[in-house]
């Protein structure tokens, strides 16, 4: 009995270390700036999208109230997204373009994504915790999905501003 307890505190413990270390390198990248990629930007937001709507098929199956609400969330969240992702910024390194991505939607990712972390491991399994942590992931979704467009609709107007520059 003691040796199934350590061992799921360990297996806890582990999760939760490499979880924050994969949150300390998205608040690095966020902060200090990452290469722009666009096919990398539209990958991760898609297999984010994929796994966001995997994840929350199974509560909206039961209740269409629940579907409403996940599409609204996803709404609300791609709308704040663009809104909040005038923020980002571009800037060049060694004639590579890098970006920053916009502190208030990194903010709210990583309280987000903490958030669901703390409802899965620490709190039961109850039907308010389910519906709790698809909201969040659903809204967070919706809202990587419209930084990812404004991004690349912002490297449009970056990259013509920098080739005017260097004429």
């Amino acid at each position: 009995m003691i040796s199934m307890i350590n061992y799921k505190f360990y297996t806890i413990v582990i999760v939760i270390g490499i979880l924050f270390l994969f949150v300390a390198l998205r608040i690095y990248r966020g902060i200090y700036g990452r290469k722009f990629k666009k096919s990398r930007i539209i990958f991760r937001t898609a297999i984010f999208e994929i796994i966001s709507i995997a994840i929350t098929i199974p509560s909206a199956n039961q209740n269409t109230d629940l579907l409403y609400l996940f599409i609204s969330l996803m709404c609300l969240g791609l709308i704040l997204g663009v809104k909040f992702s005038e923020k980002v910024t571009f800037f060049y390194k060694r004639d590579v373009l890098y970006f920053k991505r916009s502190p208030i939607i990194l903010i709210i990712w990583v309280v987000s994504f903490s958030l669901r972390i703390i409802f899965e491991f620490i709190v039961t399994e109850r039907p308010f915790t389910v519906i709790f942590t698809d909201s969040l992931l659903i809204f967070t979704s919706g809202l990587l999905m419209g930084e990812a467009i404004s991004i690349i609709k912002q490297n449009r107007t970056s990259r013509l501003r920098y080739n005017e520059s260097q004429l």
